[in-house]
């Protein structure tokens, strides 16, 4: 599922997802935020690997 936006004044559509990292991914917004908050919430660190 895309969730673009339309600008009502010049009609250029953006994505929730456009960014740097993000973009042209295929995992869902689920679960960016899901390993978003396991790293923010996580006391021991976690590896890279």
């Amino acid at each position: 599922m895309r969730c673009t936006r339309e600008c009502t004044d010049c009609g250029r559509q953006t994505s929730v997802t456009a960014g740097p990292f993000m973009h042209g991914g295929h995992l869902p917004l689920k679960t960016w935020f899901l390993a978003a908050h396991l790293m923010a919430t996580y006391s021991n660190g976690i590896s890279g690997l």
